[in-house]
């Protein structure tokens, strides 16, 4: 299987705060992860990079 992604910051924000992921554990499956930042609160972009990281480490 082919997997991609792609996030888009938006028109109003000034950077992307959304995080994505396609992890494949040890048998082959694939998960795959959106994570909007909630732009305009604070730290949105690390809540969904740290929520991305801990669904990679608790599926691989």
């Amino acid at each position: 299987m082919k997997t991609a992604l792609k996030t888009d910051r938006g028109k109003i924000r000034q950077h992307n705060e959304d995080d994505a992921g396609i992890f494949t554990e040890k048998n082959g499956l694939v998960l795959a992860v959106v994570c909007d930042g909630m732009g305009g609160h604070l730290a949105g972009d690390v809540a969904s990079r740290m929520a991305v990281s801990a669904l990679r480490d608790i599926w691989e």
